[in-house]
């Protein structure tokens, strides 16, 4: 960076470095006079380029020139003045802008301006302002090319809903990047037409329809990282179909979750929905037909949920439906803690000196009898999967770290992430089983120590804690957390145990039937009082189980 760039103020700073990266990944799709304006925008001096600054990353459409807040600009009009030669700002707000933007107070003064009834909620002075003119005398500001500016931003970070305090953190020491080689990738969009509907979908989100959605899910490309919205429309779908189920329209329900299974998209929550609502419809022969169709792709939680309805409807129609691999039952065991009268939707139980959820508590008598424990749930597995993959995340494969500051390559959780890196993910696998796991874990966390990377929470427990308890797990059950991440992705989030008791001498747990804990490491499954085990973490008990791993299940009574 150049002496002039460090003398810019850092709010500039921080959004030039977004403007000119995405400029460079869209260049194929902005057009000449575009081009131009972000010239401009790259040229302003430094109270135009933070009063531009400030502007842009504010909602409002317009902005009443008098009363506007922009710290550090020392010339405010001189400031002004450059950007509209520039073409970046403008003072044509119409009367309606200025109606939508006006606060309280500007609207009643603009009524009794006009000598109408200047009292009333804001709505009201609205409307008696609606289709009037020159009820206000104060100079407006409005920038026309923010889109432009939203779109630069989008396309730098590949997400649709750019953070702007990301640099600010970084600066703080709060949120810390992992340095990577950038890979290159493909265009943003192929056409500027094809961005333009992604922009349009973006801006009437909030009124989405049926038919939209279901078109757009057929679309041939779609922009990478987060700016793809396809698991978002599609879980708008599901919710539309729930809400005409509950309606009783059970015909409208079922097209839109048969346009969702059609376009490849819905998972097995669509085919599940599918055949129930055939099932209800009385079409038991269509249903069967679903979950055939479905069966072959499913795995984990999502499979034991697909053969129970499948099992049922098939002894319906009496055909055979394949049985499960059986599963391992869990080694049970009963605590007794004292339910306290709190308020709220969960339950909570004494624990010390006072109260606590029900995982919290558990992990209190656990620690009281002597032993660590960590109690994060899913966090602890999802730090350590983040950790003993970080390095797989980043190597540089062939368009898949394309813009900076990413937590994640684009293909992660996803099968083609493991195919991508085929012989690093066996060399893992391989180190996992020799014993490597602490070599790995700890040079992980020395060179990664606060890099924000998918996954991975640095304050789930200290580092310590956090590699006996991956040696205590054993090699075999490692082994198999990370190929179920590499194998299933998302999916496979689900169920992970809730504790994970560190080993320790042998103690005697107070209210714990059998009582006495051994000095090994512990996975346990929380249950509260009327609670039921879960698909996931049935599926999760098994593959730890099977794997070596001692695993029970904690009922709490």
């Amino acid at each position: 960076m150049s002496d002039e760039d460090e003398s810019r103020a850092l709010p500039v700073r921080d959004l030039e470095e977004r403007i000119r990266p995405g400029a460079e990944r869209g260049a194929n799709l902005l057009t000449t006079d575009e081009l131009v304006l972000i010239e401009h925008m790259l040229a302003l001096d430094d109270d135009a380029a933070l009063l531009h600054t400030r502007l842009s990353g504010r909602q409002p459409r317009a902005f009443r020139w008098p009363e506007l807040s922009l710290p550090g600009v020392v010339d405010r009009e001189r400031a002004l003045a450059k950007l509209i030669d520039a073409g970046l700002a403008s003072e044509d707000v119409d009367w309606e802008t200025r109606l939508d933007e006006a606060t309280g107070d500007v609207l009643a003064a603009g009524c009794k301006r006009l000598g109408l009834r200047s009292s009333g909620a804001v709505g009201v002075l609205r409307e008696r302002l609606a289709e009037q003119v020159d009820w206000d005398d104060a100079r407006w500001v409005r920038l026309p090319h923010k889109a432009l500016v939203r779109r630069l931003e989008q396309w730098a970070t590949l997400d649709a809903f750019p953070d702007r305090s990301t640099p600010v953190l970084e600066r703080l020491g709060i949120r810390k990047a992992v340095a990577y080689a950038r890979t290159g990738g493909a265009a943003i969009s192929p056409t500027r037409k094809a961005w333009d509907a992604w922009e349009a979908l973006v801006d009437d989100w909030e009124e989405l329809t049926v038919a939209t959605a279901l078109r757009v899910l057929t679309w041939p490309a779609w922009p990478p990282g987060r700016l793809d919205l396809r698991r978002a429309v599609a879980e708008r779908l599901m919710l539309t179909a729930r809400e005409h189920e509950r309606e009783g329209a059970l015909d409208e329900a079922l097209k839109l979750v048969d346009g969702l299974i059609a376009r490849g998209a819905g998972g097995v929550d669509a085919a599940l929905r599918a055949a129930l609502l055939r099932e209800k419809k009385g079409d038991l022969a269509g249903a069967h037909a679903v979950l055939v169709a479905a069966e072959p792709s499913t795995v984990g939680p999502d499979r034991l949920a697909l053969h129970r309805t499948g099992r049922r409807i098939a002894r319906k129609v009496g055909r055979a439906w394949p049985p499960d691999a059986p599963l391992i039952e869990p080694v049970s065991r009963t605590l007794a803690l004292t339910r306290v009268a709190v308020a709220g939707a969960r339950p909570r139980y004494a624990a010390g000196d006072g109260h606590a959820h029900v995982e919290e508590a558990v992990s209190a008598r656990i620690q009281a009898a002597g032993r660590r424990v960590i109690s994060a749930e899913g966090l602890l597995w999802h730090t350590v999967i983040g950790l003993l993959l970080a390095d797989l995340m980043f190597l540089p494969v062939e368009g898949q770290l394309p813009v900076p500051r990413l937590v994640a390559p684009l293909d992660w959780a996803t099968p083609s992430f493991a195919a991508r890196r085929a012989g690093a993910v066996w060399a893992l696998l391989d180190g996992l089983r020799a014993g490597e796991a602490r070599a790995r874990m700890v040079d992980a966390w020395a060179r990664y120590e606060g890099c924000a990377i998918a996954g991975v929470s640095w304050d789930v427990a200290p580092m310590e804690d956090v590699i006996v308890a991956v040696e205590g797990l054993g090699a075999e059950a490692l082994v198999a957390l990370v190929s179920a991440w590499l194998r299933e992705g998302r999916a496979a989030r689900a169920g992970l145990p809730d504790l994970c008791v560190l080993p320790g001498e042998p103690v005697h747990v107070e209210g714990l039937t059998p009582t006495r804990l051994g000095s090994g490491t512990l996975l346990v499954e929380v249950k509260g009082e009327t609670d039921t085990l879960r698909d996931g973490q049935r599926v999760w008990i098994d593959r730890m189980g099977q794997a070596g791993a001692a695993i029970e299940v904690w009922w709490v009574g």
